[in-house]
C-alpha cells in the first residue's frame, strides 16, 4: 500500500508536467473548442428538435451564460446534423474497449507499485512512463462512464441477452465502475467525478462560482467541481478557500492560490515548476486527508455538506 501511494503521488507530479500551461487569466470569452459531447449530460437524450428547444428553455435559468452558449451551440448542431449525431449517441458505446483498458490500467498501476517498492529509481521511471499515461487513461474512461458513453443506452438496437442485462442494470453498473474503477488513485478522481463534474457543465467557468463557494457549500454536489483543479493554473474570480477557525480567528489557506501566485508572465518553465510542486503538494495532503476521512467519517474541508456526502466519502476512503 505504501508503494502504491508513493507511485501515484509521483504520477501526479509527472502528469502535471504534461499538462498544458494555460493563460494566466481565466478568459471570459466563449470559445468553440467543445461543440458537443459524445453523450448528453445528465443522461438526457434529445431525440428531436422540439425536445432540444424545450431542454434549452428549461435550463436557461440554472446555467451560466457560457454554459448556455455551449448548450445552444449543441442544439444548433443537432438541428443541422440530427440524422448523423442522434444515431451515433444512441447506438454507440465503449464497453468492449474502455472497460478492458480501465482494468488494464488499474492492474498495471498496482503491479508497478509493488514491483518498484524497494527501488526509487524504478519508482521515478514508472511514474514518468507509463504510469502518468495509465492514470490519464483511468480519468478519461471514468469520465466516459460519468457521461453515460461507456455502457450501451436503453435506445440500443437489437441488444443481446448480456447487453439487455447491462442496460437493465445500467445505473448500478455505472456507479460500481465509477467507485471501484477509480482505485488506485491519489488524484481524488471519484470525489470530483461523482460530485463535481456534471455541475461544471451548468457553470462552465462562467465566474459565478468561486473556491470559497465550493468549500462553504451546503449541498451534496459541488457547484462547479472543475474549479478545484483549474485554480492551480488560472486566476479565478471571487473569494478563495478553505477557511478554518482556530479559536476566535479564521484562517484562509489555499495551496492552489499560493502556487499560482508564483507564476510570472512569459516564464513558462517557472510556471510549470510552480504548478507541478503545488499540485504534487496538494495530492500528498489529499492522501493524508483520505486517512483522516476514513477514521473520522467526515471531510473537514467541506464541513457544511450533508451527512450523505461525508458518509459516501468515508466509505470510499475506507475501501481505498
Amino acid at each position: 500500500m505504501k508503494s502504491i501511494i508513493i507511485l501515484l503521488t509521483l504520477i501526479s507530479s509527472c502528469y502535471s508536467l504534461f499538462t498544458t500551461i494555460r493563460p494566466k487569466y481565466r478568459s471570459t470569452t466563449i470559445s468553440s473548442g467543445i461543440l458537443f459531447s459524445s453523450s448528453l449530460h445528465n443522461d438526457i437524450i434529445i431525440r428531436n428538435n422540439t425536445d432540444a428547444s424545450s431542454f434549452t428553455e428549461t435550463t436557461r435559468s440554472t446555467t451560466s451564460p457560457s454554459a448556455m452558449w455551449h448548450r445552444n451551440r449543441r442544439k444548433q448542431m443537432i438541428q443541422k446534423y440530427a440524422s448523423q449525431i442522434i444515431p451515433l449517441e444512441q447506438q454507440s458505446h465503449g464497453l468492449f474497449v474502455g472497460l478492458p483498458l480501465l482494468i488494464l490500467s488499474n492492474i498495471s498501476l498496482v503491479f508497478m507499485a509493488i514491483r518498484c517498492s524497494t527501488n526509487m529509481s524504478q519508482l521515478l521511471l514508472f511514474a514518468l512512463f507509463p504510469g502518468s499515461i495509465l492514470s490519464l487513461w483511468q480519468l478519461q474512461i471514468l469520465h466516459d462512464v460519468l457521461h453515460s458513453s461507456l455502457l450501451p443506452k436503453p435506445s440500443y438496437r437489437n441488444p443481446s441477452k448480456s447487453m439487455r442485462f447491462v442496460i437493465k442494470h445500467r445505473r448500478k453498473i455505472q456507479n460500481n465502475i465509477l467507485f471501484w474503477g477509480s482505485m488506485p488513485s491519489a488524484f481524488g478522481y471519484y470525489l470530483y467525478l461523482q460530485y463535481g463534474h456534471l455541475t461544471h457543465h451548468k457553470n462552465h467557468g462562467g465566474g459565478e462560482v468561486s473556491l470559497a463557494t465550493l468549500f462553504n457549500s451546503t449541498q451534496k454536489d459541488f457547484e462547479d467541481g472543475d474549479i478545484l483543479f483549474t485554480a492551480h493554473r488560472m486566476k479565478l474570480l471571487g473569494d478563495v478557500g478553505p477557511t478554518f477557525s482556530f479559536g476566535k480567528q479564521n484562517v484562509t489557506m489555499s495551496i492552489s492560490k499560493a502556487g499560482f501566485s508564483l507564476w510570472r508572465e512569459g516564464c513558462a518553465l517557472r510556471n510549470a515548476i510552480a504548478f507541478t510542486l503545488s499540485f504534487l503538494f496538494e495530492r500528498c495532503l489529499l492522501i493524508i486527508n483520505d486517512f483522516v476521512v476514513a477514521i473520522t467519517g467526515k471531510n473537514f474541508f467541506f464541513p457544511n455538506k450533508p451527512q450523505e456526502f461525508h458518509r459516501e466519502a468515508a466509505t470510499y476512503c475506507r475501501m481505498a
